[in-house]
């Protein structure tokens, strides 16, 4: 009889215990939770998949996997308007660190005005990284995170993008290669690469640079290419590319060049291609190629050269690609090319002088023996195609109708009828005599218009820098000094004589 009553006693007796223990857990929990939050535990956002392309996400990438399906490669389409640099959509790239390869684009109603460094900084064996039609304003101190893998940086055709900050690009060992074209970056500041070891290659063409600081490149020591060209780049210095001792290729062209001051290249000297073509420049110093024993290909077409100075080739002795087209020289003398004569004989030799203001005179006569000795065709056509302007009232020359004039030579391959070299006129008399453009070649060498102040730098160099050229009449003056002057001398030592003899006959006497 009692044993069901004791079972019951005890049951209530656990009941009992088990409310107690749960009020009191309650109790306790209540109070470590703050006054005022809410009884259920707050949700951490949801994170999407990065590969999902989900309707609703601000930024989506087509993704490319390698042959263990892990995700290597993404181009990310930035859809959102409102993407903070917090957001959790950057989060997203936790679940691809095996992403090696990563873009970026705006894409519709997309704005991204930073380099999203958050997403950088997350992909740890990232290699390549393009940025391209965002609306970046700058380049700030270490956005690229220090990625110690990243070989390869792409930032284009961002039309807000005008500054590169201090530091903007630093600590990346293995970097390579950086491109910055098609921006509109007008500010380059002081330090702008640091510690890049390895960059061969940096691109900033098609900007707004105007200046660019001393020493801006003077850490870069493996630099092989540098490309400035479709800029507005108006004065050079030596210490702009200062610490560039391995650089190959250097390319200035479409800038706003006027002058090029002596020694600015110096510190160039492994430079084999310089491109300074479709600028503005008037004039070269003679001295502006020291140091560029190495440089074999100089792009100077499309400028506003009147001359040139007699040794500016004497210190670029490898030189055997020379583009002069569309300048303004009035000549170019053997004192300018005969440093490089022996380069221009060779069969890959380049020398392109057409399209500017050549005076038809003996200054000119050295282009009949470059055009037999070269090795290279379509340098022989070329020199045969150039024109010079002969001013025959002034130089008494006149070209008589109907006749062919004779030629120094003419090679059996470029014979033809219709190009042959003619001064051919249809009347029957002396054609006007005025400037008129005629081809080069068509004159006879040894009848080329040849004032005295022009023979020097005809054949031969002078055979001293000090030698001067005198003009006719100072050459008549010379000989008439010449003449008199032992005349004179005779005659003052005459009236020595008597004035000595006179002075003398008193004490004769006594």
């Amino acid at each position: 009889m009692w044993l069901p009553q004791f079972g019951c006693i005890l049951m209530v007796i656990i009941t009992y215990v088990c409310w107690v223990d749960g009020a009191q857990g309650a109790k306790t929990a209540s109070s470590k939770r703050p006054k005022g939050s809410p009884q259920s535990p707050t949700r951490s956002p949801i994170v999407p998949d990065l590969c999902s392309k989900a309707p609703d996400m601000k930024v989506i990438c087509h993704c490319g996997t390698d042959a263990r399906h892990l995700v290597t490669k993404a181009d990310c389409w930035v859809l959102g308007a409102d993407l903070s640099r917090k957001d959790p959509i950057w989060a997203a790239f936790y679940a691809h660190t095996s992403i090696t390869d990563v873009k970026f684009i705006t894409f519709a109603q997309g704005n991204l005005t930073y380099v999203p460094s958050r997403a950088i900084r997350i992909l740890s064996i990232l290699s390549k990284l393009s940025i391209s039609f965002t609306q970046i304003t700058e380049v700030g101190a270490y956005a690229l995170s220090n990625a110690t893998h990243l070989a390869k940086v792409e930032i284009t055709n961002n039309t807000q993008l005008r500054a590169l900050r201090r530091f903007a690009f630093a600590n990346h060992p293995v970097l390579f290669d950086v491109n910055l074209e098609a921006n509109r970056i007008n500010l380059l500041e002081a330090h702008t690469f640091v510690n890049l070891p390895h960059l061969e290659v940096l691109r900033l063409g098609y900007n707004n640079i105007t200046h660019l600081p001393d020493d801006v490149f003077d850490t870069l020591g493996k630099l092989k290419e540098l490309h400035l060209e479709h800029n507005q780049i108006a004065q050079l210095s030596r210490d702009i590319f200062k610490g560039l001792g391995n650089l190959l290729n250097l390319d200035l062209s479409f800038n706003n060049l006027t002058f090029v001051g002596n020694t600015v290249f110096a510190e160039l000297w492994s430079l084999q291609e310089l491109s300074m073509q479709n600028n503005k420049i008037e004039q070269i110093s003679e001295r502006a190629f020291d140091g560029l024993n190495n440089l074999h290909t100089l792009q100077l077409q499309h400028n506003s050269l009147i001359s040139l100075q007699n040794g500016i080739f004497t210190v670029v002795p490898a030189l055997n690609s020379l583009n002069l087209i569309d300048n303004q020289l009035e000549t170019l003398t053997y004192e300018n090319v005969h440093p490089i004569y022996d380069n221009l004989c060779r069969v890959d030799s380049v020398l392109n002088i057409d399209e500017n203001k050549f005076i038809c005179d003996c200054r000119l006569a050295w282009i009949w023996e470059l055009r037999k000795k070269t090795n290279n065709t379509k340098l022989r056509h070329s020199l045969h195609d150039l024109e010079c302007i002969l001013d025959t009232s002034r130089l008494g020359v006149k070209v008589v109708a109907g006749r062919k004039p004779k030629l120094d030579f003419f090679d059996d391959m470029e014979t033809d009828t219709e190009e042959a070299n003619e001064v051919v006129e249809s009347k029957s008399h002396s054609v006007d005599q005025g400037p008129r453009a005629m081809r080069l070649l068509s004159l006879v060498k040894e009848q080329l218009p040849c004032h005295q102040e022009l023979q020097f730098p005809t054949e031969l160099p002078k055979p001293q820098e000090s030698i001067k050229v005198i003009s006719h009449a100072e050459q008549e003056n010379l000989q008439q000094s010449t003449s008199t002057g032992p005349i004179v001398l005779l005659n003052w030592l005459m009236v020595i004589l008597i004035v000595s003899i006179h002075a003398l006959m008193p004490s004769i006497i006594n």
